[in-house]
């Protein structure tokens, strides 16, 4: 989140040029669909396996 938040502020120069070219590929179309994507996963997947282990419980 942090990575993508100085990316989105557009301040990724002062970080050096690795982080710069990282942030050419982040705010592209596929750096922000592998972003949500990524995001949604470390949503989904905790809650899927709480879920799987609450049912177990009953």
């Amino acid at each position: 989140m942090r990575v993508w938040t100085v990316a989105a502020l557009k301040s990724s120069a002062l970080f050096g040029p690795q982080l710069y070219e990282w942030s050419k590929w982040a705010e592209s179309v596929n750096g922000q669909f592998t972003f949500i994507m990524i995001a949604c996963v470390w949503v989904i997947v905790p809650l899927f396996l709480v879920n799987m282990w609450l049912k177990r419980g009953k």
